[in-house]
């Protein structure tokens, strides 16, 4: 199978980050890469589609959510007097 390779410009661009972002992404090793040579990277589409879920893990958007009770919250804080 043939994976689709992105430049760190474009992988910033794609996910709308900045390249020194990526950048701390690939030092920290928080995403797959390929090193073609001391300046040259690459990063698989299949790294950024786990990054993504990753990210949306950790943000909780990837768990059930429940409806609303209906009513007035309880942990409202009511204003001092």
């Amino acid at each position: 199978m043939d994976e689709k390779f992105y430049t760190v410009p474009e992988v910033a661009e794609l996910l709308k980050v900045s390249k020194n972002y990526i950048y701390e992404l690939i030092n920290r090793k928080q995403i797959d890469y390929l090193r073609l040579s001391e300046r040259r990277i690459r990063i698989p589409a299949s790294a950024l589609e786990n990054h993504k879920l990753q990210d949306l893990d950790a943000i909780g958007y990837n768990q059930t959510v429940q409806s609303p009770k209906k009513g007035r919250p309880q942990n409202v804080s009511k204003r001092a007097k």
